[in-house]
Formats: structure tokens, sequence, C-alpha cells
């Protein structure tokens, strides 16, 4: 920045005894020796206090605000406490953290479900920051912009929720290992069902291998880094006799992850549109039913 930007915080006839000095921006006057710009300056009248002092307010205006090391090794080891702000659903959430599977039929609110808690923790929490994987190409910014002016909460929270599209597990892969750059304390996968089910086949392992591997991964970053991963995973019939449905990939993808919460959709007729169960967990006991309502409505 030129000096002569900062007048008046400085001496407009300061920043011209600089000029001449050929000093012209607060890089040359902070790297630029007190001692000799006044030696360079006889006859000025520009004392050496006079240019410590002016050092001091170019630093306060042209530099970022210090930040507190102790508080961002406190923030990051805060535990990550999942809240949509909506009774008796949250009761569902205390205690749920690491890698959380949420399946449930087609529009049973998967992604609304996740999409709450993300732009809730984006709204109440600054430091945070989510990464949203989106496997088909399907995320709704206006959805989320509905959420945001719904519930009144700033719409520069969305600017911290990072979104990236991954059609493939190679580049889910890819994502997965930039996340420690990042260290985002939330991330969801939206639908993680796309990224394994080609690769899954009763005549060959390999596919379980990958997923295994995968979500492996995933759990050793929300171990380490004390974050929870919201995995969204579709449906399959329970059998070739019934209609009822089951989380997708297979028995054995349940017990890749920490928890399970099953969501259905109830008939509009009824004031509250959506329920949750827990139906699989490590930390919990399951749960009874419980009816809730998400935006929007």
């Amino acid at each position: 920045m030129r000096l002569s930007g900062l007048v008046p915080s400085i001496s407009a006839e300061l920043v011209d005894h600089l000029e001449s000095l050929n000093i012209r921006t607060e890089t040359d006057l902070l790297f630029s020796s007190t001692a000799d710009m006044v030696k360079r300056l006889p006859h000025s009248g520009i004392t050496a206090s006079e240019l410590e002092a002016t050092k001091r307010i170019i630093c306060e205006q042209c530099s970022s605000p210090g930040l507190s090391a102790f508080h961002s090794l406190e923030t990051k080891l805060a535990p990550q406490e999942l809240s949509t702000g909506r009774e008796p659903l949250d009761r569902i959430l205390d205690g749920l953290s690491g890698l959380v599977q949420i399946s449930g039929d087609r529009e049973s609110g998967k992604t609304l479900f996740c999409l709450n808690i993300v732009l809730r923790q984006l709204a109440f929490r600054e430091v945070t920051n989510v990464l949203w994987i989106d496997t088909t190409g399907s995320f709704s910014a206006d959805i989320a912009r509905q959420i945001v002016e719904s519930t009144r909460m700033e719409l520069s929270v969305l600017e911290r929720l990072k979104i990236s599209v991954a059609f493939d597990i190679e580049t889910a892969q890819g994502l997965l290992e930039e996340i420690y750059q990042c260290y985002p304390k939330l991330l969801v996968i939206d639908t993680i069902t796309p990224l394994f089910a080609p690769l899954l086949s009763a005549t060959s392992a390999q596919g379980h291998a990958v997923m295994s591997e995968f979500m492996g991964q995933l759990r050793l970053y929300a171990q380490a880094q004390d974050a929870t991963i919201l995995v969204v995973n579709n449906t399959a019939r329970q059998g070739p006799e019934t209609t009822a449905r089951k989380p997708a990939l297979g028995p054995s993808f349940g017990l890749l992850t920490d928890s399970t919460l099953w969501l259905q959709k109830i008939p509009s007729d009824s004031k509250l549109n959506y329920s949750a169960t827990l139906i699989g967990s490590s930390y919990r006991s399951n749960l009874p039913i419980f009816n809730f309502k998400l935006r929007p409505l």
C-alpha cells in the first residue's frame, strides 16, 4: 500500500519527506532503518520517535489481526457437537461423533437433514470448516440459501461451505488426501452409494477391499481430528419377496461406520414431516423413533 493512501492516519508532510527518499510504500518504510532515515532528513525536523510511532500505526492498519495459538488449539480440540436446533431430533444426535451413516428411502430427507446440521455448525461455530463432497451433482445452493434465510442466519455462513464434486472413487480418494490441508471438523459425502456400488461384486472381493480401505481412512481422520463425517447411503430391498428397505452396500458397510441413522418421510397430513431412529451405534443403544420437521418446509 502506498503511504499516501494512509493519510490522514499519518502526517502528509511526513509522507512527502519519505517519498523524497524514495520510500513510497509501507514495505519500504518498515524495512528501512529509522536511524538511517533520520540521518538522510537532517533539516526536516522529523525525529526517530516520530518515525517509530508511524511504523506502529502502519503495522496496525496494514497487518492482519493476531490470533492466539492457544485459542486455535483449544478450538481444534473442542468436541464437535451435532445439532439441527430442533427437538427431539437433537436428542438422537447428542453424543454421536466419528463416522455416521445417514440412510433412508427416497425423499426421506437425507440431504436436507445433513444440510441443516452443516449450516447450523457454520452459523454457531465461526472457525468451523465444512467440506461437502457431492457425488451426483445434485447439491442445491438455492435450498441452502432458503434454510439460511428461514432460520435468520447470516448469508456469510455459506462462504465457509466448500463444495467438491467426485463422481468416482478415484476422485474421492484424491479429495480425502486434500482434507489434511484444511482440516474440516465436519465432512459430508452425499451420497456414498454411487462410489462403491459399481465396484461390488459377488464374484470378487476387490470392490469390498477398496470400500473398506476408504472407510478406514475416513474413520482414522475422524479419530485423529475429533471430526464428524456424515455419509449418506441409499437403500436396497431387504429381500426378493418384500418391499421393505435397508441401507445399501451390503450388511458389512454398517460395520465400517460408528453409527447409523434411519430416516423416513411421514405422510403429508402430519404436522411433522420426517422421522428418524438410531438403528446402530457403537456409542449408544438404539433409540425409539423421533418425528421432526426440517427446513425448508
